[in-house]
């Protein structure tokens, strides 16, 4: 199980997003921004604080999910990768 993952949130947009208790939060920025990453850890720490919860992480096309979107979830949980998420 995981217990604890340590991350780097870039400060101003990024951090704002990842941290917002907004019910509809929104991180609007530019390409290398890091919107890929804060969404991604936003979900993660959504199924931490709510076990049990179910998602969906979708792209555009196929294409983009496995040069993005994939990439960077490995990136951070893919130790992880067969146990907490298939």
């Amino acid at each position: 199980m995981v217990t604890e993952v340590e991350i780097s949130l870039n400060k101003g947009a990024q951090d704002g997003f990842v941290r917002s208790q907004s019910p509809f939060p929104a991180m609007m920025a530019g390409q290398g921004s890091g919107k890929t990453a804060g969404a991604l850890i936003k979900c993660w720490m959504y199924t931490i604080e709510n076990p049990g919860s179910r998602g969906v992480w979708t792209e555009p096309v196929a294409a983009m999910f496995a040069e993005s979107c994939l990439p960077t979830l490995r990136t951070f949980f893919g130790e992880y990768e067969g146990s907490f998420w298939p």
